[in-house]
């Protein structure tokens, strides 16, 4: 019966028809895509607010006091001692707006276990002011830090060429197992090129009075480390034959997190600044 009444309704009205839901489909699909990611984007906010309400900060000579929370006010202190480095973290968007977080690694658990322990300094703090704020609750943070050592724009290409090998890794098998379809994944090259030119624009190092700055890039995010001379756990030059030829060179960096070590990176650094970096690292 369902057949008949088919062959009774002109092709031209069932293809018209058809067409109108399809387009229908696409817009409530991508109507309910803008509402999930608008919804995550508000319940992050909101997260983030109920998480640092009335954030406060203060401290004396030996100890950093913070107090935040909305339903549940967590109060922490540590002596400034155990402060092994710190960490000044931008993602793109706060990079735009000029905004900064800056947090400690502490050779402690005191800080947010969802976080490997990092304890919040300032959750939200003008770039241009940042250190400068910093300084007023940890004694040895630098008042104001510029002129940091960049990388030649030649360099970039390796962060390029080690980003977009990667993306291939998925790209050639989503082209062999699905076809047209696996045209999809095919942006993830250029997304790729744009994660390797971010990371080598936004590596730097420097010494400055007794500490090292470090800063590296990834995945649109930039971290920034300041890390007093005493606090370092250890450190590696690391060279390959490759490396050798084109004179550059990786410095990697160990400080004391939690329980536990982070590593600090910092890629294809000239050999000359890689070496003068760990020259220093030697004197104790």
């Amino acid at each position: 019966m369902f057949g008949k009444i088919q062959e009774a309704i002109p092709e031209k009205v069932i293809d018209s028809v058809a067409s109108k839901l399809i387009h229908q489909s696409a817009i409530i699909i991508m109507t309910v895509g803008i509402l999930i990611v608008l919804l995550s984007i508000a319940g992050s906010y909101l997260t983030i607010v109920q998480k640092y309400y009335k954030f406060r900060i203060n401290s004396d000579n030996t100890q950093l006091k913070t107090e935040q929370g909305l339903f549940q006010r967590n109060a922490v202190t540590i002596p400034i001692a155990r402060i092994q480095a710190l960490r000044i973290k931008q993602n793109v968007i706060r990079q735009w707006l000029r905004l900064t977080t800056v947090q400690a690694l502490a050779a402690s658990s005191a800080g947010d276990d969802e976080k490997g322990n990092d304890l919040m300094i300032l959750p939200v703090v003008k770039t241009q002011t940042a250190f400068s704020t910093t300084s007023r609750f940890v004694n040895w943070a630098p008042h104001q830090l510029s002129g940091m050592a960049r990388l030649s724009r030649r360099s970039y290409w390796y962060f390029i060429r080690n980003a977009s090998l990667m993306s291939l890794i998925v790209i050639f098998p989503c082209l062999y197992f699905f076809k047209g379809w696996g045209l999809l994944s095919t942006p993830l090259f250029l997304i790729a090129i744009l994660l390797g030119w971010y990371s080598g624009n936004n590596t730097g190092w420097k010494i400055l009075d007794g500490q090292l700055v470090l800063q590296n890039g990834h995945w649109f995010t930039r971290s920034q480390y300041v890390i007093p001379h005493k606090n370092v756990q250890s450190f590696l030059f690391v060279q390959s034959i490759w490396m050798t030829h084109s004179k550059l060179a990786h410095i990697r960096v160990n400080v004391r997190h939690g329980n536990q070590n982070e590593l600090i990176e910092i890629r294809y650094l000239p050999e000359e600044s890689g070496k003068e970096i760990f020259n220093w690292l030697k004197i104790r």
